[in-house]
């Protein structure tokens, strides 16, 4: 007959395990829907500011710790933003906010402080 204290230990590590699968789980999901929404803000960031995939996500970066964000959340409201704006008009995004439009390094009257130019490619 087995020890009861070895079926106790077994049934703890059990449920340590199904509960660490779920945590794994949850984040993978969550890491899933996140990745879609920074892959669509990239995008946009690339298509209206002229700049290459890295260059796109390298400015949600700046963005994310100007504003003290995560990368996601600043994604999230890029896509809402240009959700909403192509709903008034599909043809032009730049009904946008015009922080959305500018690079997050155009501070000071619109002279990039750091950066590439789109122009100057």
């Amino acid at each position: 007959m087995p020890d009861p204290s070895e079926t106790g230990s077994a049934v703890d590590s059990a449920y340590a395990e199904l509960s660490r699968t779920r945590k794994e789980n949850a984040d993978l999901k969550e890491a899933l829907r996140t990745r879609t929404v920074i892959g669509q803000a990239t995008g946009w960031l690339m298509s209206t500011l002229d700049l290459d995939p890295d260059e796109a996500f390298a400015e949600l970066v700046r963005r994310s710790s100007y504003a003290n964000r995560k990368v996601r959340d600043i994604a999230a409201e890029i896509v809402a933003g240009a959700t909403a704006a192509a709903a008034r008009d599909s043809s032009s995004p730049t009904d946008l906010p015009e922080t959305l439009l500018q690079p997050a390094d155009l501070r000071v009257n619109g002279v990039r402080t750091s950066g590439v130019h789109a122009e100057s490619r």
